[in-house]
């Protein structure tokens, strides 16, 4: 034992920060095991033990390190007792505090597991040791900063990709995520009808997908957040874009959205952020763009007093003009009626009649391979959520047994769990019924071809809109002119009929067999002709 610390009043100070370059040093309780052994070993008083979970190289940015100076320059601490100096610095400006008290003689003494540090000393060891560890800060800041540079020179995040995407090991690049990538273009679909806001579609995968993030040390496991979900929806990593501090790299891995539906998006996120839009029923607003400069349409609605008094209110669709690379010539409006005449034209293109619903179902059959793909997902999706559930339930049970529950508690838990469990296999349930009646799925998309029409003609701005999207993509207005690029399974149709007629025709005996419900169709028997 060291007589010349008999009686001085130590503090066992340990320090694990949750920075990278720390993961080495052991851990707060292994550092305090170690320490008292020290003390009790050479006879050292320790009268109190700070416990910091912090990383050490800004200044003054610990409490209990700021604590343990003022309980120094108050007397109440005369020693301190640490894993190694590092421990207590890793900054010029806590160093020097350290050092500045120890040579005023307010600190007797800094004791290490291999070192111990007098006021009498020179000071020269202690700050040489100092300076070693606030450099190896700066060294280590340095090579980060390189390394993540380099990987954003070569278009790698630097950082845990997005939900969708994973790290992987061996080529240290982002690679899509085998269990959530299908899910979250899921979602991306659903936001771009233009029917889904973000918080339907959190309701939709929470509720009924059964959806939960993913887990990791501290995180995941959970629903959804709304919060995330628009966080998720303006990531421009998605359509291959990484943003970082400020500038824009072009990334390698796999895209999730062209940058047209990314832009689509946040068209119309942003068109829901304005109150005085979200007033306003324009079925068409936000989905279609000028065919010359490429702005988005907008509307607007003009109110015409008429002799009698009454009032009369006109809707009109024009260019918004905020093009700040060119000039734009489409200066004129057009009648909302003018505009869904030319819809229900689009429409009738794919008008067909209910006898071809069974060749339709053969082209839609491969179609459906990938719906039922994403089925499949959400499936697996709902099973691992159930199997998590019933694990927690079977803690549950282990806890109450071993009397760390009240009844109460149990009970109230319980009933949540077993709720949420019935839920989840209700929800995969229903998938699977989904997946199996493949055929009802498709023929109410040949619904589509089939009544859209009329539907579109006596339905609801909302359900015109839903119509419209339906129908296809890349809506452009250009000299009063609607055009868009049709679905693929419409191509097909549309194809068709031009090569064959505007109608299709059954004779007598394929009808029968199809109500017989027979798969063959004598296709010899099938003709088109013109109405």
């Amino acid at each position: 034992m060291n007589t010349d610390l008999n009686g001085l009043r130590f503090a066992i100070y340990t320090r694990k920060s949750t920075e990278s370059e720390d993961r080495q040093i052991q851990s707060i309780q292994d550092q305090i095991s170690r320490l008292e052994e020290l003390a009790q070993r050479e006879g050292l008083n320790v009268v109190k033990i700070y416990r910091e979970s912090k990383s050490a190289k800004a200044p003054r940015t610990r409490p209990h390190f700021n604590q343990l100076l003022a309980d120094i320059r108050d007397g109440k601490i005369d020693g301190i007792l640490c894993w190694a100096v590092n421990r207590l610095s890793r900054n010029a400006v806590d160093g020097a505090e350290i050092q500045w008290e120890l040579q005023e003689g307010n600190l007797k003494c800094i004791k290490t597991t291999e070192k111990t540090h007098l006021p009498g000393d020179s000071g020269i060891l202690f700050t040489l040791e100092n300076a070693m560890a606030t450099e190896f800060i700066r060294d280590l800041r340095k090579n980060i900063n390189r390394g993540m540079q380099s990987k954003l020179d070569k278009g790698i995040l630097p950082c845990l990709p997005p939900l969708g995407y994973r790290n992987c090991p061996h080529t240290r690049t982002i690679i899509p995520d085998e269990k959530y990538f299908s899910l979250v273009r899921k979602m991306w679909d659903l936001m771009l009808t233009g029917t889904y806001t973000p918080p339907k579609i959190g309701e939709l995968i929470n509720k009924e997908w059964g959806f939960k993030t993913p887990v990791r040390k501290k995180t995941g496991g959970t629903p959804l957040s709304r919060s995330s979900l628009y966080k998720m929806f303006g990531n421009e990593f998605y359509k291959g874009v990484i943003t970082w501090n400020g500038k824009k790299y072009k990334g390698v891995h796999e895209t999730m959205v062209t940058p047209e539906e990314f832009e689509r998006v946040q068209e119309l996120m942003g068109k829901r952020a304005k109150p005085s839009e979200r007033k306003r029923e324009f079925a068409y607003t936000g989905i279609i763009r000028c065919g010359e400069c490429g702005c988005l349409i907008t509307a607007e609605e003009q109110k015409k007093v008429l002799s009698d008094g009454s009032v009369n209110y006109h809707r009109y669709y024009h260019c918004t003009g905020k093009s700040k690379y060119k000039t734009c010539s489409q200066k004129k409006f057009i009648r909302v009626q003018d505009l869904e005449e030319q819809i229900e034209q689009k429409l009738q293109t794919i008008q067909i009649i209910p006898e071809l619903r069974e060749l339709a179902l053969e082209i839609l059959k491969e179609k459906h391979k990938e719906e039922i793909q994403e089925r499949v997902l959400i499936e697996e999706n709902l099973t691992d959520s159930i199997k998590s559930t019933q694990e927690s339930l079977d803690n549950l049970i282990d806890l109450r047994v071993r009397n760390l529950l009240t009844d109460d508690e149990f009970l109230s838990r319980k009933e949540n769990l077993s709720s949420e469990l019935d839920t989840l296999k209700q929800r995969r349930s229903e998938v699977e019924n989904r997946a199996q009646n493949w055929r009802k799925v498709a023929e109410q998309v040949f619904d589509f071809a089939t009544f859209a029409v009329e539907i579109f003609q006596n339905g609801s701005l909302k359900k015109k809109k839903e119509i419209l999207m339906c129908l296809g993509q890349n809506f452009k207005l250009k000299d009063h002119k609607l055009t868009l690029d049709l679905h693929q399974w419409f191509r097909v149709i549309v194809n068709e009929k031009e090569n064959h007629g505007t109608l299709f025709k059954i004779s007598e005996r394929p009808k029968a067999s199809l109500r017989r419900g027979e798969q063959a169709v004598d296709k010899r028997c099938l003709r088109w002709y013109t109405r």
